[in-house]
């Protein structure tokens, strides 16, 4: 009997010690969770862009300042440093968007779509149809986004590090998105995941390494033909990205390959000739 009460004595405490143990990991799960707003650009600079590494130059105003008397330099991204070793100014805008909701729905779309599979094939494409914008985030406004475009078609690197949190399973995805990169201020999920970096210091190899084949490789805008830097996710001068902007049409037919400059009906998604294309990687950028 003494035996046997000591053992569910101990079991009791097992449990005790193994809920403690869970507790404890919830809470160290829960604190290292990222703040959205104001905090959120703070973390870039102490966990990111670190001292190290990278000296600030300029950090805009924040809501409060710009509140009482608005700086109109607020307008640009919030960082600017110095890469120590390269010499090299960069911007970095720092957002945070919540998915959680979008995932939810992106969940409930696929159980109602694989339902539909063997039942109704054309309410399937229907809920294909509707849905087809789903995971579509909006990453700054289209006004923002203008902004960091003039800069960076002023020969400056702009970066934006973006924090997609989902707080059903508290997990967070750090993606650092080069803005040279993008056609639109919105941008599906997916593409944004193939900018994950680790939640570490970008160290100066990491984020340059990237860019030597768009500093080296001279190419072509697919709509006016002017001399640019090779760039297979934005294949327009800024002049003609602008112009695009306004209508976003992906499948618009331009009028040059983009590698070779050479007469060819390309679009903004595919901006190579054949040649060019069997020749080229069809992504050259973030790996």
């Amino acid at each position: 009997m003494i035996v046997a009460s000591g053992s569910k004595v101990g079991r009791k405490m097992l449990e005790r010690l193994l809920r403690k143990i869970e507790d404890r990991l919830a809470e160290r799960k829960k604190v290292r969770n990222f703040k959205f707003g104001e905090s959120w650009e703070e973390e870039v600079r102490e966990l990111f862009f670190v001292p190290e590494f990278y000296d600030l130059i300029e950090k805009t105003h924040n809501f409060k300042q710009n509140r009482i008397d608005y700086v109109k330099s607020s307008l640009n991204p919030d960082y600017k440093f110095l890469c120590i070793y390269t010499n090299r100014e960069i911007y970095v805008e720092c957002k945070a968007r919540d998915i959680t909701k979008m995932l939810k729905k992106t969940s409930d779309f696929l159980d109602e779509y694989d339902k539909l599979a063997n039942v109704d094939p054309k309410k399937q494409q229907q809920l294909d149809k509707e849905n087809k914008y789903l995971q579509l985030l909006d990453l700054c406004s289209k006004e923002q986004f203008l902004r960091f475009k003039e800069i960076s078609n002023e020969t400056k690197v702009v970066f934006m590090v973006l924090l997609t949190s989902d707080h059903t399973y508290r997990e967070d995805v750090i993606s650092l998105i080069p803005i040279d990169e993008l056609l639109s201020h919105q941008v599906f999920y997916p593409q944004i995941l193939q900018y994950k970096i680790a939640e570490s210091e970008v160290e100066p190899h990491q984020l340059w390494r990237n860019f030597v084949l768009f500093y080296v490789l001279p190419a072509h805008c697919i709509r006016c033909k002017k001399k640019i830097k090779y760039n297979n996710y934005n294949p327009f001068c800024f002049d003609c990205w602008k112009d695009w902007y306004n209508f976003k049409h992906f499948m618009h037919v331009e009028k040059f390959c983009h590698a070779c400059g050479k007469s060819h009906g390309t679009t903004s998604i595919k901006p190579l000739c054949l040649d060019c294309f069997k020749k080229f990687p069809i992504n050259l950028g973030l790996k």
